[in-house]
């Protein structure tokens, strides 16, 4: 997604209109709250356009790589063509994202 592409405008403003809403419940020190929950949000566009644009099937890959770390953003799997026909290797089309579990 471009800086130009006008659903970046709608990003921005509903990553503002939730920080409005959520900022009274985050540490004053997190600086980078804003731009994860943008990031966030960019990331859940893409998704909703790739699965909802195509006629394919894609699975989501949650599983945790052990008990130290926490998925906060599933693989997005693709299990079939676009033709709907089934792949004969799954297509991994993003990857997992994990951060640290807190202790």
């Amino acid at each position: 997604m471009s800086n130009e592409d006008p659903r970046q405008f709608n990003i921005a403003q509903l990553a503002k209109d939730l920080d409005d809403v959520l900022r009274f419940f985050a540490s004053s020190d997190d600086k980078g709250r804003v731009e994860n929950m943008t990031e966030i949000i960019r990331q859940g566009a893409y998704v909703g356009y790739v699965l909802f644009v195509q006629p394919t099937t894609w699975s989501f890959e949650w599983e945790e790589a052990g008990h130290s770390e926490l998925v906060v953003f599933p693989a997005l799997v693709q299990l079939s063509d676009e033709h709907g026909r089934p792949r004969a290797r799954p297509l991994r089309s993003t990857s997992k994202q994990r951060v640290p579990r807190g202790r």
